[in-house]
């Protein structure tokens, strides 16, 4: 994903103070963030189109994991 901008969002113990983080920077058309050390959020319209999101994330995050170790 060259030329592309990727971003996780810092954790807190207190959960409270990641949301100011997370409503600044939510891009609409992107359904999920990646909290660091934590994992993968999704969403979406219903649980499957959610579970559709998690998914398609896991499988580009693979990818991009699988080209680096290649140096591609």
């Amino acid at each position: 994903m060259r030329g592309s901008t990727s971003r996780s969002f810092r954790n807190y113990a207190h959960i409270p103070s990641i949301v100011p983080c997370i409503t600044a920077k939510l891009n609409p058309a992107v359904p999920g963030i990646v909290l660091r050390n934590h994992g993968i959020y999704a969403w979406g319209a219903n649980c499957f189109e959610a579970k559709r999101h998690l998914e398609a994330f896991e499988f580009l995050f693979e990818h991009v994991y699988r080209m680096k170790a290649l140096e591609l």
